[in-house]
């Protein structure tokens, strides 16, 4: 099939060019903050790079856990591309005594955000913040140490 998506009205919508990217970035780094669709559009944009350029894996420099925290490095642009994994923004912890799975209690903090991401989120130039609705069987969610909403699906 040779469908390609095209704008309403009658603009015209260039292909994407890895080459001229990588120049626009130069000396640069962005950082992808949220949840999978956060890493999901790092790793569209790490597989379109790549018919320019390799890229280093250097995530276990910066992080212990570097299924949350990854971090690429393209040498020859001097760029950096990373996630931060967040998928609340703000802080969460489990609530359930039991210990976390699928239908865990959650407690939200809207008004604190999430550490993991807030102290790395100053060694970027670019960051590009997403996040869906997350659906879990039960949240609580707090403001000023109050629980403000409690919530079941």
């Amino acid at each position: 099939m040779k469908w390609r998506w095209k704008p309403d009205a009658c603009c015209e919508l260039p292909l994407f060019d890895a080459t001229q990217f990588l120049e626009l970035v130069r000396g640069k780094s962005l950082a992808f903050l949220g949840d999978s669709v956060g890493k999901n559009q790092m790793q569209s944009l790490l597989r379109l790079l790549a018919s320019v350029t390799y890229t280093e894996d250097i995530s276990h420099k910066y992080s212990s856990n570097t299924d949350y925290f990854k971090r690429y490095v393209y040498h020859d642009y001097n760029f950096t591309i990373a996630t931060l994994s967040s998928p609340y923004l703000v802080k969460s912890r489990d609530a359930d005594p039991s210990g976390h799975d699928i239908n865990s209690l959650m407690s939200l903090y809207l008004d604190e955000l999430d550490e993991a991401w807030l102290t790395r989120v100053v060694q970027f130039d670019y960051v590009i913040v997403s996040a869906g609705q997350r659906f879990f069987p039960t949240l609580t969610y707090h403001e000023q140490d109050n629980m403000t909403l409690f919530v079941t699906t």
